[in-house]
């Protein structure tokens, strides 16, 4: 995957709202690839990413409440997924557009 290249070391965070960025296929012998774990490998402390497909306005809708949670002191990307999933079922979006997100990696606060 193209994005292994990247240097992103000392990227905290990579937000993949693109459909099924989370799975991967596996080759005989070796690991899963997958563009979550090209950009892990790249350098990314965080990555979040979908396990199924989303649509682009709920996946737009589900990026606003988790970025205004990330960009809070001392939150962790876990922390801020959490709060966006439960304000999408606060705001009575089925789970299917909203559970799909999840976060692999180091989860540390973007903001100490």
């Amino acid at each position: 995957l193209a994005a292994m290249g990247m240097k992103l070391h000392g990227t905290c965070l990579v937000y993949l709202s693109t459909c099924i960025s989370a799975q991967g296929s596996v080759a005989s012998g070796e690991s899963v690839n997958s563009i979550a774990q090209a950009f892990r490998a790249a350098g990314a402390q965080t990555v979040v990413a979908t396990l199924w497909t989303v649509l682009d306005n709920e996946a737009r809708i589900f990026a606003v409440h988790f970025y205004y949670e990330a960009c809070k002191t001392g939150v962790r990307p876990s922390q801020a997924l959490s709060s966006a999933k439960k304000k999408m079922q606060e705001l009575r979006y089925h789970w299917i557009f909203w559970s799909s997100f999840i976060c692999i990696g180091e989860d540390v606060p973007l903001f100490a």
